[in-house]
């Protein structure tokens, strides 16, 4: 999928802290680099796509537009020899998915691109890589996993394909991309986390050490995705060209999409976000990692997935902000300024946007700039790589939408030397030295300097050091550790230990005494204790009170309110864990005293780009309650140690919070929350609470606004035609196009800016991703393309009765439906009794449901969507 260019003793017993807390991020937005503000005006070309930006200096060229009923939308992207490339197609369009592709020379304005389709029959593909003579291949559609494609008669055609490694898990959260390793030996390929992962011959991190280690009880998604799925989450393998010595290397992805490998063979991946939890504390901004050996980066389904600090995972190397990651890619052999040579290109498919990540060296790791490279507004990106001729060649398309290739072309005056690779850091050196004992046979000598390095500076020379000595026999480590004076070994051995499931792991956590003015050993030891705790290990009352004693002396050593906000969320997690009634005071403490949080640095760029909607501004200067959210998440389930006080308080408090904004989710958590919470009062509770308990009215949408028609039984190439004519700045009402909004019942499932509901997707980034025509395709003929994240499923019993509706679970012993998307209750189907269950061919959104708006109503409805609900959008102003 990507154009790649390159491809592994110190420490103290205690650590002060994490040099990488914080990362460097650019105010991109307000303006490009310096070393590019001096270049001269752009060339007449014929070829420039208007509708696309770029960084002074560049320029983007429009070179092909694909015949989407016959050649499908393209995803997938990479080089080929002598100057071609290949692409693929997502679905599998007529039983065509691959691709030829020969460019026409840079400064050629005559020629077109040809595309020349291969013979080989695929199912559909999401990555793909030329290497060792061949074309490999991710297909997807049935899951048949890694495919080795060859020209089997000479005649320049790729007609025959091969498996070489059986992987299952199709869809947009399935298989993904492939890429060469720096040695030149193999292959990395990289899947989300709706793929299994297929059983490896070798693994770097500990094979099957992984758990869920939720500590508290984990509520699923509010709507139901990905509720069934389990660490490991999405990984990354190395496997032989010939499909042997598969070796996972890293997991804990949510679906990250695409790999990139730089000059020091350091591997960087761009993984995705959970947009619907948007203002929820398990909110993870989409982020570029850095895949190191026997990396974690704790993906858990719904609210279990894993914050950042936890001790036993690794954190980003710079976060994006809301996006959908799609091709990555290093600027390696493009005819760019060698600063946009040695970029990481990431594609962003929502926004339409490719940011070029600057990284630099932060100890093991690496800290980023980004900036915004390439926008254009529809600019559904895919995929991205550098071709021989030394330009940056993308595609646009995914979900049947059109498709395009597109290259970006250098025609500057800065210096374009290309890069060199830096000598990597003392510590880079030293976690590759760590990672080398990530195997089973570590030489005897190993353990001596795992030992030096658990309580490292450095958090990746921690986390490598740990990993190493899991690897280890316990008998190596066991009786060091319990001798172990100092508190950072005896943290990390017991992490080691409690993952391991080893009844000494307990022990040695509950005696270990962490510093607590470092908030960073003191997070390290309450996430190794609650690691233990949620793998059964068994505690008895003397542990249980001197767990207590030591969270009381990290709680009280400040003033309560002074504490890390991180500090505060573990402290109440390990306290109501253990059943401690004093924590509700404390916790409502927090709650209602905490000061604000300061807003991420993502969420002040995204503000800054009005592409984001107003949503994203109103989280800025309203930020949502994340820490405060957590902690009531977190007492939902207690019951005793409540007075009426408290629980009007905490009442209160919750109502409070369904009135702030948030993802699709966010208000289905706060309910869910309210209810659970709500199971724990008693009757004469319930009496004293009533007037907190009754449903609170968050309904934001002005009045309706009812069709005058006269309508039609609307067809897409018409509506296209007539709406198209009259989208012109100034004629529309943005009053009518809200108002039938409403009267269409889009609002009931689907939110423009902070209008409507939360059922169906968000429509307010629609315009960067769709066309007029799709948006209209998707609205007239719903059926046309359903999303896995929405699809229905008929349950059919053997006595013929069917359920029909989302399906949230399915267990051994049962199948969980949920029949009405706008409501809570479920149907569940015990598993012997079910005769099959198959996706059901409609969407949940009805047709015809504008059928009976006039043109010009059809028209305001669409501008009101495509303005992201903005009143002053150009559209709407005289």
């Amino acid at each position: 999928t990507t154009a790649l260019a390159g491809c592994g003793d110190g420490g103290s017993a205690q650590a002060p802290g994490d040099a990488r807390d914080a990362t460097l991020v650019a105010a991109a937005f307000d303006g490009h680099a310096d070393a590019l503000r001096a270049e001269p005006p752009a060339p007449d070309n014929p070829r420039a796509a208007a509708h696309v930006e770029a960084l002074p200096g560049f320029q983007v060229e429009l070179l092909y537009r694909t015949d989407k009923p016959k050649q499908g939308s393209w995803v997938a992207l990479t080089a080929g020899p002598g100057g071609t490339l290949y692409a693929t197609d997502q679905y599998n369009v007529n039983g065509q998915a691959l691709y030829q592709i020969r460019p026409p020379a840079i400064g050629d304005a005559e020629r077109e691109a040809e595309v020349i389709a291969q013979p080989v029959q695929l199912n559909g593909a999401q990555g793909l890589c030329y290497a060792f003579g061949a074309l490999y291949v991710m297909e997807t559609g049935r899951g048949n996993g890694l495919m080795r494609v060859t020209d089997s008669d000479g005649d320049g055609l790729l007609d025959k394909k091969q498996q070489v490694l059986d992987i299952h898990g199709g869809g947009e959260h399935g298989t993904h991309a492939i890429v060469p390793t720096p040695d030149g030996e193999a292959l990395y390929i990289i899947a989300g986390n709706m793929s299994p992962l297929p059983k490896p011959e070798h693994s770097r991190p500990v094979y099957g050490l992984w758990d869920e280690d939720q500590l508290l009880k984990r509520e699923p998604d509010a709507r139901g995705h990905a509720a069934n799925v389990m660490a490991p989450g999405g990984w990354v393998c190395r496997v032989d060209p010939d499909g042997k010595n598969l070796t996972l290397i890293s997991h804990g992805y949510r679906n990250a999409y695409d790999l990139a490998v730089d000059l020091n063979g350091e591997l960087f991946t761009f993984d995705s976000d959970m947009e619907w939890d948007l203002g929820l504390p398990w909110y993870r901004p989409t982020r570029v990692n850095h895949v190191v050996s026997g990396s974690e980066f704790g993906w858990r389904h719904g609210s279990g997935k894993w914050p950042d600090y936890f001790e036993d995972s690794l954190g980003a190397v710079v976060d994006i902000g809301p996006s959908s990651p799609v091709g990555v890619t290093f600027g390696y052999g493009a005819r760019f300024p060698t600063r946009y040579q040695e970029a990481l290109y990431i594609l962003d498919w929502t926004f339409g946007t490719i940011y070029a990540v600057h990284l630099e060296p932060e100890g093991a790791s690496y800290t980023a700039a980004f900036e915004p490279f390439v926008y254009g507004k529809p600019l559904p990106l895919t995929d991205a790589v550098v071709g021989e001729d030394g330009a940056l060649y993308f595609t646009t398309g995914g979900r049947k939408g059109d498709s395009a290739l597109y290259r970006v072309v250098y025609y500057g005056v800065n210096d374009k030397a290309p890069p060199v690779a830096e000598p990597l850091t003392e510590l880079a050196l030293l976690r590759r030295q760590l990672e080398e004992l990530h195997t089973p046979g570590a030489p005897a000598g190993a353990p001596g300097l795992i030992w030096r390095n658990l309580g490292h500076s450095d958090r990746h020379i921690r986390f490598a050091a740990r990993v190493a000595l899991e690897h280890q026999p316990i008998e190596r480590y066991l009786d060091r550790a319990k001798a172990e004076s100092h508190a950072w070994p005896r943290i990390q051995a017991g992490l080691a230990l409690a993952r391991h499931r080893h009844a000494e792991a307990l022990p040695i956590l509950v005696a270990t005494q962490p510093e607590p003015m470092d908030t960073t050993m003191c997070l390290a030891w309450m996430r190794a204790l609650g690691v233990a705790l949620a793998r059964d290990a068994e505690v008895d009352d003397a542990s249980r009170a001197q767990v207590l004693q030591t969270l009381e002396a990290i709680s009280n050593h400040e003033p309560r309110l002074k504490l890390d906000p991180r500090v505060s969320v573990e402290t109440v997690r390990l306290r109501v864990f253990l059943e401690d009634p004093a924590v509700i005071d404390f916790a409502l403490d927090v709650m209602n005293n905490a000061e604000p949080a300061e807003p991420p640095a993502w969420l002040d760029l995204a503000a800054k780009n009005d592409r984001y909607g107003r949503a994203i501004i109103q989280m800025r200067d309203n930020p949502p309650p994340v820490d405060q959210f957590n902690i009531a998440f977190m007492l939902r389930n207690i019951k005793d140690g409540w007075t009426p006080q408290t629980r009007q308080a905490y009442f209160a408090w919750l109502n409070r919070a369904a009135r702030g904004g948030g993802g699709n989710s966010y208000k289905g958590y706060v309910n869910r929350v309210k209810q659970q919470a709500m199971q724990t009062l008693t009757d004469e509770e319930k009496v004293y609470l009533a007037a907190l308990l009754e449903p609170q009215d968050t309904s934001n949408l002005p009045p309706i606004v009812e069709p005058k028609g006269p309508g039609r039984p609307w067809k897409t190439a018409v509506a296209e035609k007539l709406v198209t004519q009259r989208l012109k700045p100034g004629t529309r009402s943005y009053d009518r196009g809200v108002g039938l909004y409403q009267a269409t019942l889009c609002s009931q499932c689907h939110r423009v800016d902070t209008l409507g509901g939360d059922i169906g997707p968000d429509l307010t980034s629609v315009v960067n991703k769709f066309s007029v025509k799709d948006l209209l395709l998707h609205t007239i003929e719903p059926s046309h393309e359903i999303s896995e994240q929405y699809a229905l499923s008929t349950v059919t019993k053997h006595d013929g009765t069917k359920v029909i509706g989302r399906v949230l679970e399915k267990t051994d012993r049962h199948i969980k439906v949920q029949p009405d998307v706008r409501k809570e209750q479920t149907v569940t189907v015990p598993l012997d009794r079910v005769a099959k269950v198959e996706e059901a061919e409609a969407s949940a959104m009805p047709a015809g449901l504008v059928n009976a708006l006039s043109a010009e109503e059809l028209a305001d409805l669409v501008a009101f969507i495509m303005s992201k609900g903005n009143p002053n959008d150009q559209l709407f102003k005289k």
